[in-house]
């Protein structure tokens, strides 16, 4: 004899439908609010950052949608990074940030770029 037990097989329980939600914009996620990162600029880097400034503009902005400005103050040198209501993806303030950190640390643009080009990297 078998035992009883508490449900029955024959018996099939329906589960509610999963609930289909929009993504969320890029400014949603921060609740509207503009997100900033900060590079600092060595003194040394200071004259290379600027002759290659177009190439690192250039992807920044165009392609990732962040806005960029150099900011130049008594001894503090410093590249800013903010994101726009039109930027695709908020990961791209972080790849930039990763991309400008990489040229400080000496490596060529054709090699940093690959920070801007490659997801979860």
């Amino acid at each position: 004899m078998k035992p009883k037990t508490s449900f029955d097989v024959g018996k099939c329980v329906s589960l509610p439908t999963k609930p289909k939600f929009r993504p969320l914009k890029p400014h949603e996620m921060s609740d509207g609010q503009v997100q900033f990162r900060r590079i600092r600029v060595p003194w040394h880097w200071f004259t290379p950052l600027k002759k290659a400034w177009m190439e690192i503009f250039t992807p920044i902005h165009e392609q990732m949608k962040i806005d960029i400005r150099l900011k130049l103050k008594d001894k503090a040198n410093i590249v800013e990074l903010k994101t726009r209501a039109d930027t695709p993806d908020i990961c791209n303030l972080q790849r930039c940030a990763d991309y400008v950190g990489a040229f400080m640390c000496g490596f060529d643009l054709s090699d940093a770029i690959a920070l801007l080009r490659m997801d979860e990297l």
